[in-house]
């Protein structure tokens, strides 16, 4: 099953859903008193984790020097890319997504 009907699947779910088995299960009335919106996040975040981000994931470092750079891990090509300019990481980032 592809990860975007899996996530168009969940969003059809109805909130106001029945619970598997009785309501006087402990795990039930657990989930019935939590927020709403507290169960949507939850869902989305367990969706993203599961699924996984295309994203890439920039970190802001510097080096003994003091000089910025930004480490960039692209989980799609799964490379990893040091680049010490905004504008060369800018660059980089234009031309991974026209490809």
């Amino acid at each position: 099953m592809k990860p975007n009907s899996l996530y168009a699947q969940l969003e059809l779910i109805s909130e106001d859903f029945p619970a598997s088995g009785s309501t006087s299960s402990a795990p039930s009335s657990v989930v019935s008193r939590l927020p709403k919106r507290y169960l949507h996040s939850l869902g989305h975040a367990l969706v993203a984790w599961l699924c996984g981000s295309r994203e890439p994931h920039i970190k802001v470092r510097h080096n003994r020097h003091s000089q910025v750079l930004f480490e960039v891990y692209d989980p799609f090509a799964q490379t990893r890319h040091t680049f010490y300019s905004e504008q060369n990481l800018r660059t980089w980032l234009d031309q991974r997504y026209y490809q």
